[in-house]
Order: C-alpha cells, then structure tokens, then sequence
C-alpha cells in the first residue's frame, strides 16, 4: 500500500516573488470551515496584498480575502 501523495496547492501567490525579495521561506496550514472551503476551491479568494504577521506568537494572515460561497 505505497501510495504516493500527490500535494498540490489551491491558492499561490505568484505576484509576490516579482514584487518581493524571498529570503526565507515557510510552510503552514491553515484551518477553514464551512463555506471557506467551497469558496477556496472554487478559486473564489485574492490574496493580492495579504501578508503574514505574528500576534501574541502565532501567525495571522492579513488581508486575505475570501469570497462567501454562493450556491
């Protein structure tokens, strides 16, 4: 049972690597419910301008913007 998995990414930020200097980076999840999911795969979400930052040492995306899934 050697399955492999394949990873893909959902949402990628392609803009940022033009428009900022890489110098380190990070993975990490992130959990969403709900409606936030269908919206997610349905390519309804714009990252353009959201970063990440830490509060109270636990990162918080900012600006991330998904659309409310409509049915």
């Amino acid at each position: 049972m050697n399955q492999k998995i394949q990873r893909t990414s959902i949402h990628v930020n392609k803009k940022a690597n033009f428009d900022y200097e890489t110098i380190e980076t990070l993975e990490a999840g992130v959990i969403l419910h709900g409606w936030e999911v269908k919206a997610l795969r349905g390519k309804s979400t714009n990252l353009k301008g959201s970063y990440v930052s830490l509060k109270n040492d636990s990162p918080v995306v900012i600006g991330w913007h998904i659309t409310p899934y409509r049915q």
